[in-house]
This record gives C-alpha cells, sequence and structure tokens, in this order.
C-alpha cells in the first residue's frame, strides 16, 4: 500500500472509531437526565421494560467497545506502517538486510557466520539459494539466507 492508501485507511478507521462512540440510546439518555443517578425506582408497569432495554443498551455498548478495540488495534498498526514509511526505517531496513545477503553470499568456506538457530557457525559451502553450514559438533545444514543473521567479525 501507498501512503496516500494508508492515510485514507487511517482516516477511515478513525470515523468509525467515532461514531462507535457517539451511538446511545437516546430514551435511556432522557431517562438518566431527569432521574437521580440516572435511574428510575422500582415501581411501576413500565419499569421491566426499561430494566429490559437497560439490559441491551448495556450489550450494545459491551459489543461497540470489542469493535472498537479491534479497529483500534488495526488503526496502531497502520500509524505504525506510516511512521516507518514516513520516517524511512523500512527503506533503510531493506537496504541493510541487502548488504548482509549480499556478503553472505560472497561467504567462502571455512567464514564464520551466526545463525538464528545454531549460532556462530562455519560455512561449508555458498549456494545459490542457500549456505551449507556445520557446527561445532559436525552436524551440516542446509540454510537459507533468510535464517542467517549475518557474518561474523
Amino acid at each position: 500500500m501507498t501512503i496516500d492508501q494508508l492515510k485514507q485507511r487511517h482516516a477511515a478507521l478513525t470515523k468509525k472509531i467515532e461514531q462507535l462512540g457517539q451511538l446511545t440510546d437516546s430514551h435511556l439518555d432522557g431517562v438518566r437526565q431527569h432521574f437521580h443517578l440516572g435511574t428510575v425506582g422500582s415501581a411501576g408497569p413500565n419499569n421491566a421494560k426499561l430494566n429490559a432495554r437497560r439490559a441491551r443498551s448495556m450489550d450494545m455498548s459491551i459489543d461497540r467497545a470489542k469493535k472498537q478495540i479491534e479497529l483500534m488495534r488495526e488503526l496502531q498498526v497502520l500509524e505504525g506502517q506510516i511512521k516507518d514509511i514516513e520516517s524511512g526505517a523500512l527503506e533503510r531496513a531493506r537496504t541493510v538486510r541487502e548488504e548482509i545477503e549480499r556478503r553472505l553470499r560472497s561467504s567462502k568456506p571455512g567464514d564464520k557466520v551466526l545463525d538464528s538457530a545454531y549460532g556462530v557457525v562455519a560455512v561449508v559451502r555458498a549456494n545459490q539459494k542457500s549456505l551449507t553450514i556445520m557446527c561445532d559438533s559436525g552436524y551440516k545444514e542446509a540454510r537459507p539466507y533468510s535464517l542467517i543473521v549475518g557474518p561474523c567479525a
């Protein structure tokens, strides 16, 4: 996605979150204004209906909160992506990874590299898509370049 698409998605999510926060039951809001602590006494024929309405309202507010949490998580991910693009962090990380991979591809047998699983290991052979490594124990394995952290100094 481009930065403009990310920003449009960010604006749409922000608007959706605000709309979810504004949804209320106008009848219950009116009851809250006219009665102490927003409640009505326990007498009267409409009390059961009002209590049922309050229960539905509470359930709806819980559902809205769940939706808002999901949207907020997505919003945080988008903000991180926008920040990474604007700061150039993604480009720098890609450049660093390309440089490390270029150095790994030029490894020769006997060079030491840092593997993500085995630690410091020796290169046995450099292949097109992987490095064949050997651990101190003598175990050999072909490992893709993506699993090699980098060359050791």
